[in-house]
Protein backbone atom coordinates (compact mmCIF):
# COMPACT_ATOMS: atom_id res chain seq x y z
CA UNK A 1 0.00 0.00 0.00
CA UNK A 2 1.38 3.51 -0.91
CA UNK A 3 0.86 6.49 1.39
CA UNK A 4 -1.65 8.17 -0.79
CA UNK A 5 -3.79 5.52 -0.13
CA UNK A 6 -2.93 4.63 3.62
CA UNK A 7 -3.91 8.32 3.70
CA UNK A 8 -6.78 8.18 2.45
CA UNK A 9 -8.13 4.83 3.96
CA UNK A 10 -7.48 6.85 7.68
CA UNK A 11 -9.38 9.80 6.36
CA UNK A 12 -11.92 7.85 5.39
CA UNK A 13 -12.24 6.22 9.02
CA UNK A 14 -12.07 9.50 10.45
CA UNK A 15 -14.51 11.05 8.32
CA UNK A 16 -16.87 8.33 8.82
CA UNK A 17 -16.23 8.43 13.08
CA UNK A 18 -16.87 12.47 13.18
CA UNK A 19 -19.97 11.68 10.93
CA UNK A 20 -21.23 9.07 13.86
CA UNK A 21 -20.51 11.81 15.98
CA UNK A 22 -23.17 14.34 14.49
CA UNK A 23 -21.13 16.20 12.63
CA UNK A 24 -20.25 19.14 15.59
CA UNK A 25 -19.11 21.45 13.62
CA UNK A 26 -21.41 21.51 10.53
CA UNK A 27 -23.34 24.67 12.12
CA UNK A 28 -19.88 26.79 11.39
CA UNK A 29 -19.60 28.85 8.27
CA UNK A 30 -16.58 27.76 6.14
CA UNK A 31 -13.80 30.79 7.06
CA UNK A 32 -14.81 29.76 11.69
CA UNK A 33 -13.99 26.29 10.36
CA UNK A 34 -10.91 27.15 8.56
CA UNK A 35 -9.68 29.47 11.81
CA UNK A 36 -10.61 26.92 14.12
CA UNK A 37 -8.41 24.29 12.07
CA UNK A 38 -5.68 26.73 12.08
CA UNK A 39 -5.92 27.55 15.95
CA UNK A 40 -6.07 23.66 17.18
CA UNK A 41 -3.32 22.92 15.20
CA UNK A 42 -0.80 25.24 16.33
CA UNK A 43 -2.26 24.71 19.79
CA UNK A 44 -1.55 20.81 19.17
CA UNK A 45 1.63 21.92 18.10
CA UNK A 46 2.84 23.89 20.80
CA UNK A 47 1.46 21.28 23.41
CA UNK A 48 0.97 18.03 21.93
CA UNK A 49 -2.71 18.70 24.17
CA UNK A 50 -4.74 15.54 22.85
CA UNK A 51 -7.70 17.74 23.04
CA UNK A 52 -6.75 19.87 20.49
CA UNK A 53 -5.62 16.86 18.42
CA UNK A 54 -9.28 16.34 18.48
CA UNK A 55 -10.63 19.17 17.42
CA UNK A 56 -7.90 19.82 14.66
CA UNK A 57 -9.11 16.19 13.29
CA UNK A 58 -12.89 17.02 13.68
CA UNK A 59 -11.99 20.62 12.01
CA UNK A 60 -10.25 18.88 9.05
CA UNK A 61 -12.87 15.98 9.06
CA UNK A 62 -15.07 19.05 8.26
CA UNK A 63 -13.80 20.26 5.59
CA UNK A 64 -12.98 17.33 4.01
CA UNK A 65 -16.47 16.46 3.69
CA UNK A 66 -17.27 19.97 2.36
CA UNK A 67 -14.98 19.75 -0.20
CA UNK A 68 -12.43 22.23 1.39
CA UNK A 69 -8.97 21.93 2.06
CA UNK A 70 -7.23 22.56 5.16
CA UNK A 71 -5.16 26.01 5.06
CA UNK A 72 -1.94 23.82 5.30
CA UNK A 73 -0.08 27.27 4.19
CA UNK A 74 -1.36 28.88 8.02
CA UNK A 75 0.93 26.49 10.23
CA UNK A 76 4.01 25.59 7.71
CA UNK A 77 6.23 27.09 10.57
CA UNK A 78 4.72 25.07 13.44
CA UNK A 79 4.39 21.83 10.83
CA UNK A 80 8.53 22.20 10.38
CA UNK A 81 8.84 22.66 14.06
CA UNK A 82 7.40 19.18 14.97
CA UNK A 83 9.13 17.69 11.97
CA UNK A 84 12.37 18.87 13.31
CA UNK A 85 11.35 17.66 16.52
CA UNK A 86 10.26 14.01 15.13
CA UNK A 87 13.48 13.87 13.28
CA UNK A 88 15.78 14.32 16.22
CA UNK A 89 13.18 11.86 18.59
CA UNK A 90 14.25 9.45 15.51
CA UNK A 91 17.68 10.01 15.81
CA UNK A 92 17.59 9.52 19.73
CA UNK A 93 15.35 6.29 19.60
CA UNK A 94 12.64 7.85 21.72
CA UNK A 95 10.06 7.07 19.06
CA UNK A 96 7.82 4.16 20.08
CA UNK A 97 6.77 2.20 17.08
CA UNK A 98 4.78 -0.74 18.70
CA UNK A 99 2.11 -1.20 17.13
CA UNK A 100 2.82 0.49 13.82
CA UNK A 101 3.23 -2.95 11.70
CA UNK A 102 -0.41 -4.55 12.95
CA UNK A 103 -1.97 -0.90 12.19
CA UNK A 104 -0.58 -0.95 8.47
CA UNK A 105 -1.68 -4.99 8.25
CA UNK A 106 -5.70 -4.12 9.88
CA UNK A 107 -5.81 -0.95 6.78
CA UNK A 108 -4.45 -3.13 4.06
CA UNK A 109 -7.06 -5.28 5.06
CA UNK A 110 -9.92 -3.39 5.26
CA UNK A 111 -9.22 -1.86 1.75
CA UNK A 112 -8.53 -5.41 0.46
CA UNK A 113 -12.18 -6.26 1.49
CA UNK A 114 -13.93 -2.90 0.05
CA UNK A 115 -12.29 -3.47 -3.36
Amino acid sequence: MDADTYGAALDAAAQRAYVARGRPLAHLADDALAERWTAAYRAWALTGDRDQSGIEDNARCELMLRGLRVPIEAVTAEMAAQLELAEKAWAEGRIDTTGLVEEFEEIEAELARKH
